[in-house]
């Protein structure tokens, strides 16, 4: 392979695993042979489970080393009712995992199911269907084995009415502070989950506004929506940043005001337009990419709904207006509903945090 365009990346994703690479004209070929011969001819070995396992005993520090890195660790976790796929390793579980085991799990995923192939790329299409063809297209029948129901699903924790705590090693006036609201999931509403990412970024700015701003404190809070399209709920916008102890309940305070506020008013035109534009700028620049396109419909073979949804992507994200964003701050920033947590130094003690409010604020909109 010296000298050649020929890689390997291999990922877990929410419905899929899979293995991708860049290439080129005369390579790419033998990059779909390379692929196709793992799955015919899977070669089991324990060197590189030992090497990973030992990796993770040198690594892992039963306490996080910081805030930061116990919400790393642990918040999606936290955040998916603490789900065992989405579980953080630990070196607990290393010590059931032998080659027999992990033999048993793989063999069977890598001999069954169907397999979805992109090819993104100025490749003449009878050349691509060709080598599909003399690669994936030379392998056995595969059999369709469907995931048991169970997978297919995710969930939102229970609301809680004080956040729950995760202790770090760290300096005591580092913590870290999150709260998140349940959405949903599924490909049916994709325009409401791209209307919830501009929402998103919408709470992110009013609250760096306070924090930073107003409040004169060096905080950077990040503000994103999940949307699992594999999956009909599970979904959640959550907003978290790094912060002092002392202003934990400030920052709740600011956060239940910022929901309040964004479901009694809508946005002024001025403020959604300043999250317009740059995803205006952002679809122009990636859409001229083909790692964009290959990302918008991986999947479309599986779900074609994919297909409608890559073609509405750029109005649903630029012709949202003030009252989409209202109506959905109504429908899910829903005071009692979210989950919240913090992390803080050992001996640390948590704040109590006040209720939400119950009525909207009287207050103008933050602008």
């Amino acid at each position: 392979t010296n000298g050649r365009q020929l890689s390997w990346g291999f990922s877990v994703g929410p419905d899929a695993f899979e293995f991708d690479a860049v290439s080129d004209a005369q390579d790419y070929r033998d990059q779909l042979r390379l692929f196709a011969s793992k799955l015919a001819f899977p070669r089991w070995s324990a060197v590189p489970l030992k090497r990973t396992i030992a990796a993770l005993n040198a690594s892992y520090d039963p306490v996080p080393a910081s805030a930061g890195e116990a919400f790393s660790r642990d918040l999606s976790w936290l955040l998916a009712s603490k789900d065992g796929r989405i579980a953080p390793q630990r070196p607990a579980d290393a010590h059931e995992l032998t080659l027999a085991k992990f033999r048993k799990l793989w063999a069977p995923l890598l001999d069954a199911g169907p397999i979805e192939i992109e090819l993104a790329g100025d490749i003449p299409p009878d050349q691509a269907i060709a080598a599909v063809a003399a690669t994936f297209g030379a392998l056995p029948a595969r059999k369709d084995v469907p995931p048991p129901a169970a997978n297919r699903v995710l969930h939102f924790p229970a609301a809680t009415a004080q956040p729950v705590v995760l202790r770090h090693d760290g300096p005591k006036q580092q913590a870290a502070v999150a709260i998140a609201w349940p959405t949903g999931g599924g490909m049916a509403q994709l325009r409401e989950s791209r209307h919830l990412e501009i929402l998103a970024r919408i709470i992110g700015d009013r609250l760096f506004e306070k924090l930073r701003s107003v409040d004169g404190a060096a905080y950077t809070p990040s503000a994103s929506s999940l949307w699992p399209e594999s999956y009909d709920g599970g979904g959640y916008l959550v907003v978290q940043t790094q912060i002092k102890p002392d202003r934990i309940a400030y920052f709740f305070t600011l956060m239940h005001q910022i929901a309040a506020d964004l479901a009694a008013h809508p946005v002024s035109r001025d403020e959604l337009d300043r999250q317009i534009e740059p995803i205006r700028q952002l679809l122009r620049r990636a859409s001229s990419s083909n790692a964009f396109w290959m990302n918008q419909l991986a999947g479309a073979t599986t779900y074609p709904a994919r297909l409608a949804a890559t073609r509405s992507l750029a109005a649903d994200l630029l012709q949202v207006t003030p009252q989409d964003l209202q109506a959905l701050a109504r429908r899910f920033l829903v005071p009692g509903k979210s989950w919240s947590g913090v992390a803080l130094a050992k001996g640390v003690p948590v704040p109590v945090i006040a209720p939400p409010p119950t009525t909207a604020p009287t207050t103008a909109p933050t602008k």
